[in-house]
């Protein structure tokens, strides 16, 4: 199964290890799950993480992922959120990694419910097929 988790699940994570972000970040930690970055998603996430003081075992947990994870260029910039355009950049790397799931708490892109062959969940909804 293929996902992008937006920067926020990153968050949610840290905060509430009980979480189900912190479950979805479990699940693609195990290799249960296949999750893309961008370049530009992983510079946001590494700001955020650093703005948040995530502690360097946390740090170590999400490199760890990332080596793991499959680093994806986007060839289409969608433009489709206009109040916040910066959302945009995880409909395109759900698009350019053919993703199952968008993982987000973002309003902008849960609007959306389905982009492409992409659906846009809550964290709370993700669920591994048995």
């Amino acid at each position: 199964m293929r996902v992008v988790l937006d920067t926020n699940i990153f968050v949610a994570g840290y905060f509430n290890k009980r979480s189900a972000s912190a479950r979805i970040i479990d699940l693609a930690s195990d290799g249960k799950i296949e999750v893309a970055f961008s370049k530009i998603i992983l510079k946001e996430l590494r700001l955020i993480l650093r703005n948040i003081g995530a502690n360097q075992g946390y740090r170590d947990k999400i490199d760890d992922l990332v080596r793991m994870s499959k680093i994806v260029r986007p060839r289409h910039r969608f433009r489709l959120i206009k109040e916040d355009p910066e959302d945009n950049k995880f409909l395109d790397i759900a698009h350019a990694f053919g993703a199952d799931y968008l993982i987000t708490a973002d309003r902008h892109l849960l609007g959306f419910k389905v982009h492409g062959k992409t659906r846009i969940i809550k964290p709370t909804e993700f669920k591994l097929p048995r």
